[in-house]
């Protein structure tokens, strides 16, 4: 099968399934094909960013909590994000304590010492959504890059920021006013 035949394969599996609501086993009655196979087309055309699965947070969700934040903390700004990743865990009061105080810095204008200069404007968007928590595959669909670009994305900034990982980027951003 050609790759153009492939690819209008998932996209018409992708909008039977998402588009029209037929369960996966209809699909492969339909198409002559086996579940499994539609399975797989499916999981194939979220990779490829044929599909985007987007929940639209109300503006007003946290709006008490991001205030009180900004009044106890003397924060310009704040914004409460959700996480539902199963890897997830709590920010302990310490660790929200230093980026309170890091933020403060980058609000009365400190500046680092010249590796944010050395970012391109691409990873710079990527270390933002670091920043805010967000994983390689929803940064990826965020940015509608592949995994891999993500992933060498990060690889690159984490040297560059010559940060040991993730959250050590993350403060970083957060330390410098990146977000």
């Amino acid at each position: 099968m050609e790759q153009s035949d492939a690819l209008r394969l998932v996209t018409k599996v992708a909008r039977l399934y998402h588009a029209r609501g037929l369960r996966q086993m209809e699909i492969a009655e339909r198409l002559r094909l086996s579940q499994p196979r539609v399975s797989r087309l499916l999981a194939h055309a979220e990779e490829l960013g044929i599909v985007r699965n987007i929940v639209a947070v109300p503006v007003e969700l946290n709006r008490e909590l991001e205030e009180a934040l900004r009044a106890a903390y003397g924060l310009t700004g704040a914004h409460v994000v959700d996480s539902v990743a199963d890897d997830c865990f709590p920010l302990s009061p310490r660790i929200a304590a230093r980026l309170v105080t890091w933020h403060r810095a980058a609000q009365r204008g400190a500046t680092g010492n010249g590796e944010l200069a050395k970012l391109s404007a691409r990873e710079l968007d990527v270390l933002k959504l670091i920043a805010a928590g967000m994983r390689n595959p929803e940064i990826a669909d965020a940015l509608f890059v592949s995994r891999r670009t993500v992933g060498k994305h990060v690889s690159s900034i984490l040297g560059k920021l010559e940060a040991r990982n993730r959250v050590q980027a993350a403060v970083y951003a957060v330390r410098h006013g990146v977000i």
